[in-house]
């Protein structure tokens, strides 16, 4: 399937997400206009490589939650603009990093910026993306959020670190792997649902809800990616190659809990293509899993801590940001891409 193929794909999902940003529309023009526009560099082949994947279609969710919360908090504070966008390049650098480490061909449905330009561009594009970042921090004059957001690129790092020492491994635990999903995923969620708390005092006392709600919501969208990635009808929607966490050496929880629960043929089967490094087995597999509960096992996962999230929201008074952000957990454990 050709970039253009997978651009051209058109699923309920699109509206879904389209209906839960529509009370922000606004702020989220806003927020995109600083993302496309303040990386600040004069450097060609460094916007070039932001261009490719910034403008690479990701769904913004990091800074909808940002955004969704601020107007539920009736937040006055507009610094949360161009704080979305920075976690927005906060999110965007460990993309280009995790495309090198993991070897990765393909991002959002694209070639990745490994592959067009090599690893050293990637790191060093990376590496400026969280110093722009940083730097716009700085000018929120802000210490509160500077301290989260360096806790939060610090506790990032460690889950990339976590991951990579248990590279190869079959026998990890379902909780080494949601400690890893909650470091990696969850705490950059949680950054992007507690700013606005941070910004306006009178809503410090919901600053410990709202980061629940982000850190629950981050886990429950990636252990929905989980199951889409062996999933039968997935393939063409998710821009990437499924199985390649397998191959990677990263076993996700589908396949952990098939290496724990599944037939002997079912775990053969995965340590041979483990071994191998190769998905010329891919359908067997795909099968497989879904025959042993693995998918509905990690789907249930997902629903307790999107259940959590909801439950986080109690706090807010009622609105259409609300409702926005409780339709906002809803679609990270049913979409389809």
């Amino acid at each position: 399937m050709t970039e253009t193929e997978i651009k051209s794909i058109s699923t309920p999902d699109n509206s879904v997400l389209e209906a839960i940003k529509h009370p922000v529309n606004h702020e989220m023009t806003c927020i995109e206009d600083v993302i496309q526009t303040e990386f600040n560099c004069s450097i060609p082949l460094a916007v070039n490589v932001c261009k490719h994947i910034i403008g690479s279609g990701g769904k913004r969710l990091r800074p909808l939650v940002t955004a969704l919360i601020a107007k539920a908090q009736d937040c006055q504070n507009s610094a949360y603009i161009r704080l979305a966008a920075v976690i927005e390049y906060v999110h965007t650098a460990t993309l280009l990093h995790d495309d090198v480490v993991d070897e990765s061909a393909m991002r959002r449905g694209k070639a990745s910026a490994p592959q067009k330009w090599g690893n050293a561009a990637s790191i060093l594009v990376g590496d400026f993306l969280y110093s722009r970042a940083f730097q716009m921090l700085v000018d929120a004059e802000n210490f509160s959020i500077l301290s989260e957001f360096s806790d939060t690129t610090r506790v990032i790092a460690e889950g990339e670190v976590l991951q990579l020492m248990q590279r190869g491994k079959l026998d990890v635990s379902v909780e080494q792997t949601l400690a890893i999903i909650r470091s990696k995923t969850g705490k950059l969620f949680e950054m992007s649902a507690q700013i606005p708390s941070l910004l306006d005092n009178t809503k410090i006392n919901q600053n410990q809800q709202m980061k629940s709600f982000g850190m629950n919501l981050g886990v429950a969208f990636q252990l929905q990616d989980d199951v889409l990635d062996y999933g039968q009808e997935a393939v063409e929607l998710l821009g990437k190659n499924i199985g390649d966490d397998l191959l990677d050496g990263n076993p996700t929880i589908p396949i952990i809990y098939c290496i724990q629960y599944g037939s002997p043929e079912t775990k053969k089967l995965i340590h041979d293509m483990f071994e191998k490094k190769s998905l010329e087995n891919l359908a067997q597999l795909q099968d497989a899993i879904q025959s042993s509960g693995a998918l509905d096992h990690t789907s249930k996962l997902a629903q307790q801590h999107a259940n959590k999230a909801i439950d986080s929201l109690s706090c807010l008074e009622d609105s259409a940001y609300k409702q926005a952000l409780t339709k906002l957990v809803n679609f990270a454990i049913e979409r389809m891409y």
